[in-house]
């Protein structure tokens, strides 16, 4: 009977890398040849041969862009859950540092196939997890909550609107007419905060337009760069401070009536740049 596997220097320009490769692929090529050729219909092969041969033809002529290794997306995800577990083993989920990767976690999952790869439906599952069960509440709002209610801790039941021009807040009863849409800027916890009625963006105005140690915010039809930023974080049990990135002073409620007496009050930000720890800088998102 013929010999199998004879040298065949038909392969000698396949790039394979390593000797055992090229022997294997002559042997399956020659093997292919006979049996396209019905030269091989009379020779009894054992079962695990042949499904041998269909598995190294599969693994030898697979394309390299879908080969066996991880995606650098999955690479990512296994990263981030690392790090998520020892912040859990630290308990520190109600970080800046959780924030900025739950920042992370949402660009993984909302990222779309490409040529490095997709989002295994394992790391999909593990990146699930830790957004729903291992995120404190209060973070989740932040970056998958469609659109919120910004409240006043310092005044409980005032709530944060927006009119064409400027920024108030109020205790109006229909609070729920207004929406603010947070858009995630990069990891930083920069976001920029647009009304969900008017689709304005809060705008830090400039010095020139400012009061002596208060800015004014105003609303501005398209963010035009750091003075529509706003770099959010927690603080105390509930609440965030929200920063102006372009001057590094911290939003508050005033006790300055606004344009409707007793009904708006306005909203600047400290320009002698206070930290922030007081009530009146303190908010929280519904």
């Amino acid at each position: 009977m013929r010999h199998l596997y004879p040298f065949d220097s038909r392969c000698a320009d396949e790039k394979i890398d390593c000797t055992v490769g090229r022997s294997l692929c002559r042997n399956i090529r020659e093997t292919a040849e006979l049996i396209k050729t019905n030269k091989l219909t009379n020779i009894m092969l054992p079962t695990s041969y042949c499904v041998l041969q269909f598995v190294l033809i599969t693994i030898i002529f697979m394309p390299r862009s879908h080969g066996w290794s991880i995606s650098s997306i999955d690479k990512s995800a296994e990263e981030l859950y690392n790090q998520f577990s020892r912040l859990r083993s630290e308990n520190r989920t109600d970080t800046n540092d959780a924030l900025t990767m739950a920042y992370h976690v949402k660009q993984v999952l909302d990222a779309p196939p490409t040529s490095n790869g997709r989002l295994s439906k394992v790391w999909r599952s593990k990146m699930e997890q830790v957004r729903d069960k291992w995120l404190p509440a209060r973070l989740k709002v932040l970056l998958w909550k469609e659109t919120v209610i910004i409240e006043n801790a310092k005044s409980p039941k005032y709530y944060l609107f927006g009119s064409p021009t400027a920024v108030y807040y109020t205790s109006w009863i229909y609070r729920y007419s207004f929406p603010w849409t947070l858009e995630p800027v990069d990891e930083a916890r920069r976001f920029r905060i647009k009304d969900g009625r008017t689709n304005l963006y809060m705008s830090a105005v400039t010095d020139e337009e400012s009061y002596s140690w208060r800015r004014p915010i105003a609303m501005r039809p398209e963010p035009l760069g750091s003075a529509e930023e706003w770099r959010i974080e927690p603080y105390g049990a509930e609440g965030f401070t929200i920063q102006s990135v372009a001057y590094e002073e911290y939003l508050y409620a005033s006790k300055f009536l606004g344009r409707y007496k007793g009904s708006l009050w306005d909203v600047y930000t400290w320009r002698d740049k206070r930290d922030g720890k007081f009530t009146e800088s303190v908010w929280t998102f519904r």
